[in-house]
């Protein structure tokens, strides 16, 4: 998992998916952890990883080289013929991100936090139930 070190409101949400899959029993490697460690080796990380979530808000948008990152990862992942990049919309709308990679399926941030779920699901292989009400 990664996202943007200058947006605290990536880094938030980090911690808050972090927090959610070791409690899920999930293993991951978070960009994060290289701080005080030789360069951490998001290539390595990336290769041993099934996933790799990536955290979107609208300042880390802003940021040219974050985003380019992104496009870097998905071109890579495209190149392999897998995809295997799950961005996570924090405060922001499909229409907010990139082009290039509104066909990935992503995770949108809830106040009910049934996003976890939603993501754990994901990177799962499980179905995501929805309930539709009809308004007849």
């Amino acid at each position: 998992m990664f996202y943007d070190d200058c947006d605290d409101s990536s880094r938030e949400k980090g911690a808050e998916i972090a927090q959610y899959l070791e409690m899920k029993g999930l293993k991951f490697y978070l960009e994060d952890e290289r701080s005080g460690q030789p360069k951490f080796n998001l290539d390595f990380a990336i290769q041993e990883c099934y996933w790799t979530i990536v955290i979107l808000t609208r300042i880390s948008l802003l940021n040219k080289e974050f985003t380019m990152k992104v496009l870097s990862l998905l071109e890579s992942f495209l190149g392999e013929k897998k995809i295997r990049l799950i961005p996570v919309l924090v405060d922001t709308r499909y229409g907010d991100i990139p082009d290039a990679i509104r066909f990935v399926t992503y995770v949108g941030v809830d106040d009910s936090k049934k996003y976890l779920e939603r993501l754990y699901c994901t990177l799962q292989g499980t179905h995501i139930f929805t309930i539709s009400v009809d308004n007849r």
